[in-house]
């Protein structure tokens, strides 16, 4: 069984590619700060398909258990931090969650 936390971020105008960049780079070393997360990924979302809903970034997180993407999303601190730091840069952000192969 594994966990997959999905998110993606829909960034304000004035928020500058560097910026998104800087914030991408804070997003994927969680991983090193976070006792919970197994894996982290992401990229700049491009929308062949004309579906993204200009939604600028994505990013896939991995866990063993529901009880660690729990704790991760109320208790992590570098995740508090985090979304402190996106708060007021984002128009929207988008979560997904699944257990893997469930369905």
């Amino acid at each position: 069984m594994g966990i997959t936390h999905i998110v993606g971020f829909k960034y304000k105008d004035f928020v500058s590619a560097p910026l998104r960049k800087e914030i991408a780079h804070r997003l994927l070393a969680m991983s090193d700060t976070s006792g919970v997360i197994q894996s982290v990924k992401g990229g700049r979302i491009v929308d062949l398909e004309l579906l993204a809903k200009g939604f600028h970034h994505a990013f896939v997180l991995k866990f063993n258990r529901w009880e660690d993407l729990q704790f991760y999303q109320q208790f992590d601190q570098s995740h508090n931090d985090f979304k402190a730091l996106v708060e007021d840069l984002t128009v929207d952000v988008q979560v997904w969650d699944f257990e893997d192969f469930e369905f």
